[in-house]
């Protein structure tokens, strides 16, 4: 079987505070290609996650097995879930209950007592406690399976003890947060080998070589993801020789440094910039297999089938003193045809969210009277207007993607993408080519390839002829569309299988 090891770090969080906000996971987009192709797979995980099956249920994953650290070291060895109410928990007789969507206040003597996060399925994430003054001094983190599973101990407004327990309420280790250490329940059955750790990473590092990788089989892979976060000590994964799974979502020049000279079986990676990138580094040879993260859709957008053509802009990766003149050179265009062609300007954070849009007021400022924005709901026109006088309507849109889907969708009716970061953006790299619009870099890439399906401007000076090359000629455009279709073939499910195969054959 193979056995994935994510850099699963982040637990839920408050619905009602929370900005949505796109994330990718090599670990989850290589265990939808492998239940995709009908192959059994298995997760380690080594972080505390409480939610975990929230988590696995709404990524519609499925794993045949799953190794949990604080499973282990928590007692639990199952994974039914039940629902905890409010009202299992013990509670003041005088208290009261004040109900939102995501929260439950309980109110004692007029004050906050105690605040009740939920989740998006009304199950209890954490309970906080508040002092006389108003402060919270003590939070319970609830397991999805319907038991208190942690109590944070906070002093002026940091934690520096986690208490972890089993589902009899007694507690099973204590992290002092401040020094590292742990401390085992002595009154408890014996489960690990120590009483007393000096760090969390030498407890955990021990569970996941004695209880799990001590019951490997020789016929079993392991795919580790390189992460800087990780929990577990590198020497661990590294003498087994496994595969690595290298993404640019989750930091790893610190492990890679100290795994450069180590040999492994092989190395998944997310894009071809990122293989070579490694074949530079390591110190040994290393052979890498090509999986990109966002995976092959044949979802063809439909631009071709609106009169408006919409040029995007990726504003994620680009320096402010260069995306000013790309959105000038754009406005010029809109000017001479405010009908039959917009900008949208595309963002991953809200930080670049909130720099398109100062890129708007800036036109704004920069050209005063000489155009006005196109509202997003159409107003009632004017009874007889006149065409002459009017001041240009520009459609500029700003939008923030916040999950695949939105990602698509926001794509569908694009007629190209500029990307005028310096590294390539391997997850927009492959949603363009799903969609089948050109890409316009100062750069090429393995998948984007000058006038193949994008185009390679060795100046910004070259932008105006980037954009006429495709937004004026369909023939090009077509050529782009042709071209993507043949990338998609090459990232089908079914090669990435054989590439998959491949890295891992032992």
């Amino acid at each position: 079987m193979d056995y994935l090891v994510p850099a699963w770090h982040d637990l839920k969080e408050d619905w009602a505070t929370t900005v949505p906000k796109i994330a990718f996971d090599d670990a989850t987009s290589h265990m939808q290609l492998l239940q995709n192709t009908h192959n059994k797979v298995g997760l380690v995980i080594t972080d505390y996650q409480p939610q975990l099956m929230t988590k696995i249920n709404e990524m519609a994953l499925a794993p045949a097995r799953i190794f949990a650290v604080f499973d282990y070291l928590q007692g639990i060895d199952h994974l039914a879930g039940r629902v905890i109410s409010i009202r299992d928990l013990t509670w003041p007789d005088d208290i009261s209950f004040n109900y939102t969507a995501f929260r439950v206040y309980a109110i004692r003597k007029d004050k906050v007592y105690a605040k009740v996060t939920l989740d998006n399925q009304g199950k209890i994430l954490t309970v906080q406690y508040y002092d006389q003054q108003g402060q919270v001094n003590r939070i319970l983190d609830v397991d999805s399976r319907g038991f208190i599973s942690r109590e944070r101990q906070l002093k002026n407004q940091q934690t520096i003890v986690n208490v972890y327990y089993d589902e009899q309420g007694h507690w099973r280790l204590k992290h002092f947060l401040q020094n590292d250490e742990v401390e085992i329940n002595s009154a408890l059955p014996q489960f690990t080998k120590h009483l007393h750790y000096s760090q969390m990473t030498d407890l955990i590092s021990e569970i996941v070589e004695n209880h799990f990788l001590a019951y490997l089989h020789k016929e079993d892979n392991l795919i580790v993801t390189m992460d800087d976060q990780s929990t577990v000590k590198n020497e661990i994964f590294a003498k087994l020789r496994p595969v690595y799974s290298v993404s640019s979502w989750h930091p790893f020049q610190k492990t890679l440094q100290a795994l450069r000279s180590e040999a492994n079986q092989g190395i998944f990676v997310d894009s071809e910039e990122t293989s070579a990138m490694l074949k530079k580094n390591y110190m040994v040879a290393i052979q890498t297999g090509v999986i990109p993260l966002f995976p092959s859709q044949f979802k063809l957008g439909h631009s071709q089938q609106i009169l408006q053509q919409r040029i995007g802009v990726f504003v994620e990766n680009v320096d402010p003193d260069l995306l000013r003149p790309i959105i000038e050179l754009i406005y010029q265009r809109l000017l001479k045809n405010p009908k039959g062609e917009a900008l949208y300007m595309f963002a991953y954070t809200t930080e670049k969210e909130q720099l398109a849009n100062q890129m708007i007021e800036e036109l704004k400022a920069a050209h005063p009277g000489e155009f006005k924005l196109k509202p997003e709901k159409p107003m009632l026109k004017r009874v007889i207007p006149d065409e002459k006088e009017e001041t240009p309507e520009l459609e500029i849109r700003v939008h923030r993607w916040t999950n695949n889907n939105d990602m698509m969708r926001a794509l569908d009716k694009i007629r190209l993408v500029i990307d005028w970061g310096e590294r390539p953006d391997s997850f927009l790299q492959m949603a363009t080519i799903n969609v089948g619009i050109p890409q316009i870099r100062q750069a090429e890439t393995a998948a984007i390839i000058n006038k193949k399906n994008g185009f390679v401007c060795e100046s910004i000076l070259q932008l105006p002829i980037a954009l006429s090359y495709y937004i004026d000629s369909l023939k090009n455009w077509n050529t782009a569309l042709t071209y993507d279709v043949q990338m998609l073939n090459q990232y089908s499910e079914e090669n990435m299988l054989k590439v998959w195969q491949q890295v891992t054959a032992k």
